[in-house]
């Protein structure tokens, strides 16, 4: 079926009608509504995701070991820093697992750990006035 702007033409009949009408208005054959471009490029968008290639395997025991520096909150900062270096922790694993390129992934895993301290930090100025 041969689909311009505003037309669609009948695979029956060859009659051209309007993209919105449902049947052919001289055969009275089901046409297929035509998608608008929105619809369009929501479904490429779908099927870019379906064709992404899947995450890497198994995450190894340096990407667990470089993941895990922002868990050293636990020795000083007790409850308080295990649960933002836990936090840090799940975040950096998650990154490992992306398809990011890996210096990318040390620079943002560095980022996440700082922000952790950052973040215990100001909690600890907090509670101490």
């Amino acid at each position: 079926m041969a689909i311009t702007s505003d037309m669609t033409t009948c695979p029956k009949c060859g009659n051209r009608c309007p993209s919105w009408a449902a049947n052919c208005e001289k055969c009275g054959s089901g046409l297929s509504l035509t998608m608008s471009d929105a619809s369009l490029k929501r479904r490429a968008v779908q099927q870019q995701v379906r064709n992404a290639p899947p995450p890497k395997g198994p995450i190894t025991m340096t990407a667990h070991f470089l993941s895990g520096w922002p868990l050293i909150l636990v020795l000083f900062g007790g409850a308080i820093g295990g649960a933002l270096g836990a936090l840090a922790y799940g975040i950096n694993i998650s990154l490992y697992k992306s398809n990011l390129p890996g210096v990318l992934k040390v620079i943002i895993n560095l980022v996440v750990g700082m922000a952790a301290i950052g973040i215990w930090l100001a909690i600890a100025f907090m509670l101490k006035k």
